[in-house]
């Protein structure tokens, strides 16, 4: 199958997965993007993105034999065992853009719209120097209420470790664009294609998207396939 063919791989990979629907069900498109090259190492369709279906992805990668030194996820908490037990080696790094987007919903929810506090926290990751993220961090605390705090910034506080590894690296990427990329032209596809009355279906569509997508993709500024060949 298209979906199981091996393509450049540069050891750095970035992990999500979307809702599609299939049939009167809800399902979730899983992939795994290069980070570097953009272009998809594997997609599975799973009912859940529990850690069962995280761990039973990653082994299916893993089994292709992919062997990532640094995966990126959005921050969902079931990757992080998945990650653990498949990849044990692997460095694993969450999104920037993904996180301080999650401390937004958090901050909106508690009825927070200070402008002060929001360019503050946008501020976090734009620093060549891990100690100037931590300051800033530190400085969020100031600018909300103390029963605030923790309702607000738990989130930021617990997942800074696997996040902040990017801040002075020029190897490590800072976010999971590589595969957010991808749903995105996914989207564009489903919107016309979709949803699927059947896995049958689902399948047989996800192989054509993919196979018109490898031929779209333009590796380190080079022409994409289709260029190439006029």
């Amino acid at each position: 199958m298209i979906k199981e063919q091996r393509v450049a791989f540069s050891g750095k990979i970035a992990v999500d997965e979307k809702w599609i629907k299939v049939g009167n069900c809800w399902w979730y498109l899983f992939a795994a993007v290069d980070c570097l090259t953009g272009y998809p190492l594997y997609t599975a369709i799973y009912p859940s993105n529990n850690g069962h279906y995280c761990t039973l992805f990653l082994a299916k990668l893993k089994f292709l034999g992919y062997y990532p030194k640094l995966i990126i996820t959005d921050g969902w908490d079931a990757y992080i065992k998945s990650i653990e037990i498949v990849f044990p080696k692997a460095e694993h790094s969450l999104c920037q853009f993904h996180l301080l987007r999650s401390v937004y919903i958090r901050a909106r929810k508690a009825k927070i719209f200070d402008t002060k506090f929001s360019t503050s926290l946008g501020k976090v990751f734009r620093t060549l120097y891990k100690r100037t993220t931590h300051r800033r961090v530190e400085n969020l605390k100031k600018l909300l209420e103390p029963s605030l705090v923790d309702t607000v910034l738990s989130g930021l506080f617990n997942k800074l470790p696997k996040t902040i590894k990017a801040v002075d690296s020029t190897q490590r990427p800072t976010t999971a664009n590589s595969v957010e990329r991808f749903f995105g032209k996914f989207d564009h596809f489903y919107r016309s294609k979709g949803p699927f009355c059947d896995m049958e279906s689902a399948n047989k569509h996800l192989n054509l998207f993919l196979l018109g997508h490898l031929f779209a993709i333009k590796a380190n500024g080079k022409p994409c396939p289709l260029e190439s060949n006029g």
